[in-house]
């Protein structure tokens, strides 16, 4: 076997799983969006889905992707309901180039 092709046995094998350990992952966090059983600060959670963004979209940059976030939030209006605004963040998620 040469050594490209055990590179690529090697990203055959690894890839599949680490993408399957970061999809439980996620799921695990989302779990603890159950009001039910957890309170958060609403800024807290924004700040660290910013920074998760900013990890896929470095991590996808180093394989040639482009990877854009638009986020959405509830916002809490003066009467206590909440409605959901479109927000785009520009910073370091906004366009990558390759």
């Amino acid at each position: 076997m040469s050594k490209q092709q055990e590179k690529r046995a090697r990203f055959a094998r690894m890839f599949p799983a680490r993408v399957d350990t970061l999809r439980d992952t996620l799921r695990k966090i989302a779990n603890c969006s159950n009001k039910s059983n957890y309170d958060w600060d609403t800024e807290k959670v924004q700040e660290a889905w910013k920074l998760i963004a900013e990890e896929f979209a470095d991590t996808a940059d180093k394989y040639g992707i482009i990877f854009e976030v638009r986020v959405k939030v509830q916002a809490k209006k003066p009467d206590g309901m909440f409605e959901r605004v479109w927000a785009e963040h520009t910073e370091a998620l906004s366009q990558r180039s390759l």
